[in-house]
């Protein structure tokens, strides 16, 4: 599973944006990946993820690609 794909569908996409918020805002989300939600690595699932997320999304260059990938 890719880091930032947060329902598990193999792409990093608004869509995972939209799911996070959700999450933090305390509502379920099917096929939530805690693990890949977590996407600078400290641990807590906030809004510094999201951010992150959407950086990634737009390719910003100033915040870390995601480069881990878990086996299931």
């Amino acid at each position: 599973m890719l880091l930032g794909d947060i329902n598990s569908d193999n792409a990093i996409s608004i869509v995972d944006v939209v799911g996070l918020v959700r999450y933090i805002l305390g509502e379920q989300y099917d096929n939530f990946v805690v693990t890949a939600a977590d996407i600078n690595g400290d641990g807590n699932i906030t809004i510094a993820d999201v951010i992150n997320l959407i950086n990634i999304i737009l390719n910003d260059d100033s915040y870390a690609k995601p480069e881990i990938v878990w086996d299931e």
